[in-house]
C-alpha cells in the first residue's frame, strides 16, 4: 500500500492516470457527490471491480 497525499481537484482524466500508473487493488472514492456511480463515469469504467464505497466512519479492512 502507498499513501499519497492530495488535494485540489483533478479532471478524470488525471484521475484515471494516477489509477492507471499506480494500478492501485482497491480504489475508495473520496471527497466526490458521485461515490456510488464512479465506476460508471466512462473514464473510470475499466477499474469498475476495483471501486470500494464506504459510508462514512467505515473502516476498510485490508
Amino acid at each position: 500500500m502507498e499513501i499519497l497525499h492530495t488535494s485540489g481537484h483533478a479532471y478524470a482524466e488525471t484521475i484515471e492516470k494516477v489509477i492507471r500508473l499506480t494500478n492501485p487493488k482497491v480504489i475508495i472514492p473520496m471527497h466526490t457527490e458521485c461515490a456510488d456511480t464512479f465506476g460508471s463515469i466512462p473514464a473510470f469504467a475499466p477499474y469498475r471491480d476495483r471501486v470500494k464505497v464506504l459510508k462514512d466512519r467505515e473502516a476498510y479492512l485490508f
